[in-house]
């Protein structure tokens, strides 16, 4: 009868420790999933992407560029191996969020996904105007690829962004966009 207890009190430890340290947090929202898609995620930084801003003037400062770190993926059940495309677009919203316009998309980088590793995407860097009173954020697109076609496809937008001013670094995170100017 202890040891009953003993685990008793032992799982119940566990679960209130799990508990409290959470879930983990995502720097990304998934807008939409569907078809035949493998294990897919973030790299696990502290941000997923990042603003840039010209140096900080009497005027503000405007977004440059914003900067999106790949993601990982793997392939979908039933594959060992699967053609991965990965494409970032930057939208902008004049309406603080309420409805967004594509204003610049990447290339689309194409990888071979493996059951021990993810196809090897590199960081896109996009460039941007900001505009007063308007936001910008990002909106990153995995597709599985099976026989030229899409099998599957999982669309997310970036909800933390760091901030870079000027040549500096800061330790300012936007959520869920990036301002067109930021003023001091």
């Amino acid at each position: 009868m202890k040891r009953v207890r003993t685990l008793t009190l032992a799982v119940s430890a566990a679960l209130l420790l799990a508990a409290a340290i959470g879930s983990p947090a995502y720097a990304f929202t998934t807008l939409k999933q569907t078809g035949n898609t493998g294990d897919w995620g973030s790299q696990g930084g502290a941000t997923e992407a990042m603003c840039g801003y010209s140096a900080q003037t009497a005027a503000g400062a405007q977004l440059h560029w914003i900067k999106v770190f790949p993601f990982v993926a793997g392939p979908a059940s039933g594959h060992s191996t699967q053609q991965i495309s990965w494409t970032v677009s930057v939208q902008r919203s004049a309406n603080n969020g309420s409805t967004w316009k594509t204003v610049a998309t990447s290339k689309a980088q194409v990888g071979k996904a493996t059951q021990a590793a993810s196809p090897k995407f590199s960081t896109v860097r996009l460039s941007v105007k900001g505009k007063l009173n308007q936001v910008y954020r990002v909106v990153g697109v995995l597709k599985w690829l099976s026989g030229g076609a899409t099998s599957g496809l999982v669309k997310v937008a970036m909800t933390d962004y760091g901030v870079k001013f000027g040549a500096t670094n800061s330790d300012v995170v936007f959520d869920d966009y990036c301002p067109g100017f930021v003023f001091d």
